[in-house]
């Protein structure tokens, strides 16, 4: 794994490594937008970085350095995370509600989830 990409694993929690991912970022001219979720799986914690540069050719450049791909546009950065650091979420690092970035907004998926909670019957 890229030397870079193993300096982001020491990141004590999001801020943190927001703040290492912007720094990172900067030799390839800046990120443009960042989104970071935390994902956790049979024990295996992971911060899963979605992220835009200011220009197709840096974000080629970002790929090829560090090997790493896209997801739906994003360059995707998956830093796994030690167990034992709780990571603590920063402010700003999921959409708005109203935003639709995912396919739907906070409200429709509340919505959905209040109608899931209801009994059969009603």
């Amino acid at each position: 794994m890229n030397d870079a990409l193993e300096k982001l694993k020491k990141c004590a929690d999001l801020s943190d490594l927001r703040t290492a991912l912007y720094v990172l970022c900067a030799q390839y001219g800046g990120i443009l937008r960042l989104d970071i979720l935390e994902a956790s799986q049979q024990g295996k914690r992971q911060a899963l970085c979605f992220l835009r540069l200011h220009t197709p050719e840096q974000e080629q450049q970002f790929m090829t350095d560090l090997g790493v791909g896209r997801f739906s546009g994003d360059l995707v950065v998956i830093v796994d995370l030690s167990p034992s650091k709780p990571m603590t979420p920063t402010k700003n690092i999921l959409p708005s509600p109203s935003s639709s970035r995912l396919g739907f907004t906070v409200e429709k998926a509340s919505n959905h989830v209040e109608s899931l909670n209801k009994p059969f019957n009603e």
